[in-house]
């Protein structure tokens, strides 16, 4: 009987343990019955929320500990209008632009000195149709050098 307490007591530790961290990860996984009106709002709180959007160019990499990155911004769809934003990390939660020439549609919070672009699902399509600009035209993703 003390070893089921003493397995139960060191089990219950484990779950307390590991679970905030479980909780607190960035991915997301959208449920099995996702749909095209919660694509619609999750788009609509992703471009309501933002701080800025731009078609940006990453012209000056993230360097983890030494330096944020500098965006350039070819269209600034909302916010700020600005021709360079500078980029940092917050948490694994936000990526790191540490590609030069890495170039795309960025939705970002934070702001006015620096910005963040969160790591998480985009719902681009909805996204581009609430913006009334369509990236694949105007303004298709470019990968960029290696770090």
């Amino acid at each position: 009987m003390r070893k089921h307490v003493i397995h139960a007591a060191l089990a219950i530790g484990f779950g307390l343990a590991v679970i905030p961290q479980m909780a607190s990860a960035c991915s997301i996984v959208a449920p099995d019955d996702w749909g095209p009106a919660d694509s619609r709002r999750a788009a609509r709180v992703a471009v309501g929320t933002a701080t800025a959007i731009i078609d940006g160019e990453v012209i000056r990499p993230f360097i983890h500990g030494k330096q944020n990155a500098i965006v350039r911004a070819a269209r600034v769809l909302k916010g700020p209008r600005k021709v360079e934003f500078e980029v940092g990390e917050r948490s694994s939660c936000d990526r790191a632009l540490d590609r030069v020439g890495e170039r795309f549609r960025m939705i970002l919070t934070g702001g006015p000195a620096v910005y963040y672009l969160p790591d998480g699902g985009s719902e681009a399509v909805y996204e581009d149709e609430l913006l009334g600009s369509y990236r694949e035209v105007v303004w298709p993703y470019t990968r960029g050098t290696e770090p």
